[in-house]
């Protein structure tokens, strides 16, 4: 068995830790931000702080995918989250997942990592010089320190792709009743998309994402013009009748899409500091669960030396081709915003795209395609592979470019009273 460090306690790290630990390795998790979870995760919210972790306080999801792993690999850290008061959703059979405020699910999935045996050291700050001396003393280090990770630099290995993911999101708390779902999680509309999240202790979230090129909708940082707009939209207006949990709007820009790659002995990247994408669709916490269940599968079966150049290889072989995939798709959709901000509509020849809507405005009415829909969004099926048997369906239906309930980009404009 190795002697494994990996940096970070994120979601990634935990999960990480937790399946190279559940193996039988010796595992230590480095942490730079210093405060421990509070003992009850509901406290979290209020009384933790990660000053490393640039989404902590806006809305998370966690996909069916990410579940459905975790209860195969990980049944006592389900447990764990579950009675923490974590909030389970369904959309249909098999497509099960978790919703909660960040803070909460961290709180939950450290003190499960904890209860395992795993060893957190918080309060540690990895440097380069430090990471040099941590790979003569360990068989293994794990980089799980995110999106905005140095370690690729410092090893100066890293080919590294980037650029704006071109989203801003205006993001609020609240505490109540909570809100009927009306129509999925993340609804486009003309000029934006909003996302809706029910979450734990009977809170939930909305968050608009709109286009950094839109200096218009800026006006969503005034929590009077952010409920004025949700006011809009007739399938979600009711999500915002509570009590704020914060008297403002979180607002978050200048996130990447990024893609590193570096092959180095006893260093491996494992979630976003491997990629990262746009947050609004959720994939990041599945992808990196699923990158550490292949960072098990390659530590079982290979030498200690190779494993680095190992691991490199089946990322690409089966995780790089998802989160291409989600980058087109991203691209595709703030292309769409844009053009309806400039009011010269978005008409691409990638026939991809066109099919993605057809799917969408079929999904609203058909539920075998609704099921296919939420195959995708939920992560366990690739597109080819759910739109196959309702391909007939999904082509007979019109690809309208925003089939639900909302105003004109003149309409919302009027409505912020930016007209």
């Amino acid at each position: 068995m190795a002697k494994i460090v990996v940096l970070g306690a994120g979601l990634a790290g935990l999960a990480t830790a937790m399946l190279l630990n559940r193996d039988g390795h010796r595992v230590t998790v480095l942490e730079r931000d210093p405060a421990e979870p509070p003992a009850r995760p509901v406290d979290a919210w209020a009384e933790w702080e990660r000053r490393g972790v640039n989404q902590f306080r806006l809305p998370h999801l966690i996909l069916a995918r990410w579940l459905a792993v975790a209860r195969a690999e990980l049944p006592e850290l389900v447990e764990a989250l579950e009675s923490g008061g974590i909030h389970k959703y369904t959309l249909g059979e098999g497509l099960d997942g978790l919703t909660a405020r960040r803070p909460v699910f961290e709180a939950a999935m450290s003190h499960a990592a904890v209860a395992a045996g795993v060893e957190i050291r918080r309060g540690v700050t990895v440097t380069a010089a430090g990471l040099a001396e941590l790979r003569v003393d360990a068989d293994l280090v794990v980089d799980c320190l995110g999106r905005r990770s140095p370690v690729g630099g410092w090893l100066g290995e890293a080919v590294e792709e980037r650029e704006d993911s071109g989203f801003v999101y205006y993001a609020r708390h609240f505490q109540g009743q909570p809100p009927e779902v009306r129509g999925t999680f993340l609804q486009p509309y003309e000029s934006l998309s909003i996302l809706t999240l029910p979450a734990d202790h009977d809170t939930w979230s909305v968050v608009f994402v709109t286009s950094a090129r839109d200096k218009a909708l800026r006006a969503l940082r005034s929590p009077s013009a952010w409920a004025a707009a949700l006011a809009q939209y007739p399938l979600v207006a009711h999500w915002g009748r509570g009590t704020p949990l914060a008297p403002g709007v979180d607002v978050m820009a200048g996130i990447e899409d990024r893609h590193r790659r570096y092959v180095v002995d006893g260093v491996v990247p494992v979630g976003d500091a491997w990629a990262c994408t746009n947050p609004s669709v959720g994939r990041g916490a599945s992808m990196a669960m699923l990158h550490a269940v292949l960072l098990r599968d390659v530590l079982r079966s290979t030498a200690l030396e190779k494993v680095a150049v190992r691991f490199d290889e089946v990322t690409t072989e089966v995780l790089e081709p998802l989160y291409r995939q989600t980058v087109a798709a991203d691209r595709h959709r703030l292309a769409e915003i844009d053009g309806d901000v400039s009011g010269v509509p978005y008409t691409p020849e990638d026939v991809g795209f066109w099919m993605s809507k057809s799917l969408y405005c079929a999904s609203l009415t058909d539920p075998d395609v609704a099921r296919a829909y939420y195959a995708i969004a939920s992560f366990v099926a690739t597109p080819p592979e759910a739109i196959g048997p309702v391909i007939d369906k999904v082509r007979a239906a019109a690809p309208e470019r925003y089939p639900l309930p909302g105003p004109t980009r003149a309409g919302l404009l009027q409505a912020l009273s930016l007209t």
